[in-house]
């Protein structure tokens, strides 16, 4: 798997020569509040994969076990292969993260997917390598339209200002 460098300035506020924890900076989704740390990612496109579209194309079509899944890989600070929930049958907002985590259909389908990408974007030769040789590579991300739900949850945030709710699905 090729890589490249990524450079990323981290911009930290100071006092005293330690770095600053009280602030009014507000995460969504993140309890409390704190001092900012802004991240730029300088040059994060195809830093694993060596390109932004690892397969070249913005949606691939992907055969699993449960049929043919629409995805994009994404290779931006890290490879990503987007899935929408509704592919899935799933709403993000109906489940909690332990639902989720315990619903061993859908990880298993989800690992497929997962492993599929794998192997459409040169990682492994194989979906069944692809868990011991590839466990994290690319990572899964569910996205699914805002609904007034969603955006209820998120007191500060406005429709316009979401395009997608995210449901990252961590490695082993």
């Amino acid at each position: 798997m090729p890589t490249q460098a990524i450079t990323v300035e981290a911009q930290v506020p100071v006092t005293y020569g330690r770095a600053c924890t009280e602030g009014d900076h507000k995460v969504a989704g993140v309890p409390g509040r704190g001092a900012p740390v802004m991240m730029r990612y300088l040059n994060p496109g195809g830093g694993v994969l060596g390109r932004v579209l690892p397969t070249g194309n913005a949606t691939d079509q992907i055969e699993t076990p449960f049929g043919e899944v629409a995805v994009s890989l994404v290779d931006v600070t890290h490879p990503y292969a987007f899935v929408h929930a509704n592919d899935l049958d799933l709403q993000i907002e109906d489940v909690s993260p332990v639902e989720l985590n315990t619903d061993s259909w859908l990880l298993r389908r989800l690992e497929d997917i997962r492993a599929a990408c794998a192997v459409r974007a040169g990682i492994v030769d194989s979906p069944d390598a692809a868990a011991d040789h590839s466990a994290l590579v690319p990572r899964l991300i569910v996205v699914q339209e805002p609904t007034s739900v969603m955006l209820a949850k998120e007191p500060d945030a406005r429709a316009p200002d979401i395009a997608a709710d995210l449901g990252a699905v961590s490695g082993r």
